[in-house]
């Protein structure tokens, strides 16, 4: 059952983890062993003419919990005009094996309206 986050007025993806491979190109995961980094990576449609999109994005041990660490993000426009693409990206390397939240806060000219959370896994 795939739905779109509803952030109204704006629709939000899923939010996507991963990695840059070498060479530059994204690739997903949800289970980071070895890597350094990981990437989050986030759908906005139906973004108002003249609105601007912005995306906080943490990480935290739990839902609720204060952030680890935090992310500049940048947001660029995708294929339709009222569509944004929102990404960002942590370094992960000392963070302990374990299970962790990536949350990511979309705001529409500087006030929040949606928030989107997936689980990431540091394997040892």
């Amino acid at each position: 059952n795939a739905e779109v986050p509803r952030a109204d007025p704006l629709k939000l993806s899923a939010l996507v983890l991963g990695t840059q491979q070498p060479g530059g190109g994204f690739m997903p995961r949800l289970d980071f062993g070895g890597e350094s980094i990981a990437i989050a990576m986030l759908e906005v449609y139906g973004v108002p003419k003249g609105a601007t999109v912005s995306m906080d994005l943490d990480v935290a041990s739990t839902a609720d919990g204060s952030p680890l660490a935090t992310a500049q993000t940048t947001v660029a426009a995708g294929r339709a005009d009222d569509m944004r693409i929102a990404f960002g990206g942590f370094s992960i390397g000392s963070l302990a094996p374990g299970d962790y939240l990536m949350r990511a806060v979309v705001k529409l000219d500087g006030k929040p309206v949606g928030k989107v959370v997936r689980t990431m896994r540091k394997s040892p």
